[in-house]
């Protein structure tokens, strides 16, 4: 069993002070048949959202040009949720797998209150007190190989969501910040799916290499409130094509290696959203462990964006306004207990 107790009070915006409180009873179980490993597992989660803004005579959005605005509420939600999993032992060091499971995920205090600026994100974010709980099925099937020297996986994935929670860009400037966007958490059919892999080279005993990538595609229904079909349109904030790889030599505590990352240019947009072109960036990293006789002590130095290149990331909010950081470095010390 788990439980959260979360007391959450902004001062200086619009969000009331609001209380969460979680709670999750989960039962996991395994079995191996011969070359099959199956894993089933079950969780029935409980949530309470309570506010004492609740006699406020105007509704959360009204104060701030919402397109959409509700009165404060108090809300409780709860739901099973489950899932299984088989991997099959093919032989050779070959492995084939699926997985489904049904998720359940409440609404956040943020997303059912929030009325204020988000300054990092160049956003007004509003809550909206009558969401329903995120539900959704999801379905994987995976391969792997591993050897001694080899570590490779791919998977293909599909998330169909009854109910997908994001914040969405609503086009309009807030009333009360006329140099923000208001930005509403709602709730809509969607889908996720794509494709992802990875592979390690252990290329000598000293030297070792990997690669990885990902793909994703993102639609939501735009079935308007009287029911109207108008078909399907991308999420935003969805990542392009992405790909990363390294190189490092390690040896007695040391290592030390460079990675690379592409993206890929990003036009499959949302609501409200620009394009997003491509990059390619250059890392430098190196890390020195110390082994003590109850401590681990790390050292990390790394510089990234080693070419200094100019680029945006898709999933900023601030993209239109700012690139991403150039050269930067970093000195990290670590003491693990």
């Amino acid at each position: 069993m788990s439980g959260e107790f979360e007391d959450y009070t902004v001062d200086g915006t619009g969000t009331p002070p609001s209380n969460n409180f979680e709670l999750g009873a989960y039962i996991i179980e395994e079995t191996d048949i011969s070359e099959l490993h199956l894993e089933v597992g079950a969780r029935l989660d409980y949530s309470h959202a309570s506010t004492n803004e609740r006699g406020l005579f105007y509704g959360i959005g009204a104060r701030s040009g919402s397109i959409d605005s509700t009165f404060y509420k108090n809300r409780s939600f709860s739901a099973l949720s489950g899932s299984i999993s088989a991997i099959y032992d093919l032989g050779g060091g070959f492995s084939i797998g699926s997985t489904i499971l049904r998720s359940f995920r409440a609404p956040s205090l943020e997303e059912l209150y929030s009325e204020g600026p988000h300054l990092a994100s160049y956003s007004f974010e509003i809550g909206n007190p009558d969401l329903d709980p995120e539900r959704a099925w999801a379905k994987e099937i995976f391969i792997g190989f591993q050897s001694n020297k080899i570590n490779t996986s791919a998977a293909l994935f599909h998330n169909g969501f009854d109910n997908y929670l994001y914040a969405r860009n609503t086009g309009k400037t807030n009333i009360q910040r006329a140099d923000l966007l208001n930005y509403q958490f709602v709730g809509t059919e969607a889908e996720l799916y794509g494709v992802e892999s990875s592979a390690e080279f252990q290329l000598t005993n000293t030297i070792v290499f990997d690669v990885s990538a990902s793909y994703t595609i993102g639609k939501q229904d735009t079935t308007d409130q009287n029911g109207n079909n108008k078909g399907t349109r991308p999420l935003p904030q969805i990542p392009p094509f992405k790909a990363q790889s390294s190189i490092k030599y390690a040896k007695d505590g040391l290592e030390i290696g460079t990675r690379f990352k592409y993206a890929a240019r990003q036009d499959r947009t949302g609501e409200f959203e620009n394009p997003t072109d491509s990059y390619f960036l250059t890392d430098l990293f190196a890390q020195y462990r110390i082994n003590g006789e109850k401590l681990l002590h790390t050292i990390s130095v790394n510089v990234n964006n080693l070419l200094n290149e100019e680029y945006y990331n898709h999933l900023s909010r601030i993209k239109d306004l700012r690139p991403e950081p150039g050269r930067n470095f970093t000195v990290l010390y670590r003491i693990y207990f």
